[in-house]
């Protein structure tokens, strides 16, 4: 899942300033799931925005919407009809940064502005906490690290360890709460018994199908109904 949490209160006021109608839309999915931008988050915010404007006297009405998620053509069809339904002069967003773009890109004339800071992709290791365990780097290593990520979970991110920064009790130098990660990889290759895979693991790595390189795109073209007036970026 794609974790976020919310801006505060006072950034977000900040930001819409220059606004009289806004629509707060949600993700009943992943920032539902991270309790940062569901339709309990959604109702929270667009109530806490109305009492700060009616303590300062100011004119603002402000509208709720909810999709499935944000990041698909379908459900940004759902949101602008819901502009067009309120007349709202701001999207603001309680999706990912993803949802963000992805509604930017189909109203060219639409202001668009995120609630959200979107944090990393994890997994929620106990009620109230969230742990990063995918970077989305484009060349994934797990099936050499026996399926335990050294490029999210290592604090140096090295790609061959474990370094001479691992404490007695297993943590990292760096990031005392945080268990250094090569050590549960040949932990676990031990007990599996498949040490011999981490010898065979690439010396280098292609980052530039991660982040660090140019804008990322995936195409399926067993999955691809292309049309004659698609743009680049055009996600019709």
């Amino acid at each position: 899942m794609i974790v976020g949490q919310q801006k505060s209160l006072d950034d977000i006021w900040r930001m819409i300033a220059p606004f009289s109608r806004v629509l707060v839309v949600g993700c009943n999915e992943c920032m539902a799931a991270a309790h940062a931008g569901g339709e309990a988050e959604v109702a929270e915010l667009a109530s806490a925005l109305r009492i700060r404007a009616r303590n300062e006297g100011r004119e603002l009405e402000v509208f709720e919407f909810t999709p499935k998620r944000l990041c698909e053509p379908e459900y940004v069809a759902e949101v602008l009809a819901e502009v067009a339904r309120c007349k709202a002069d701001l999207v603001l967003s309680l999706a990912c940064g993803v949802g963000v773009n992805s509604v930017a890109d189909q109203a060219a004339d639409l202001f668009v502005l995120p609630a959200v800071d979107t944090l990393f992709m994890g997994t929620g290791a106990e009620h109230g906490v969230w742990l990063e365990y995918c970077a989305g780097c484009g060349e994934c290593v797990l099936e050499y690290t026996g399926g335990l990520c050294p490029v999210a979970r290592c604090s140096k991110g090295l790609m061959a360890g474990p370094c001479g920064g691992t404490r007695d009790d297993g943590s990292c130098e760096v990031s005392p709460d945080v268990p250094c990660v090569w050590k549960l990889i040949l932990e676990r290759a031990t007990r599996l018994g498949t040490r011999e895979r981490l010898l065979e693991m690439p010396l280098f790595k292609n980052w530039s199908k991660s982040s660090s390189g140019s804008p990322r795109r995936l195409v399926r073209e067993d999955l691809r109904i292309p049309t004659e007036d698609c743009k680049e970026g055009d996600t019709r």
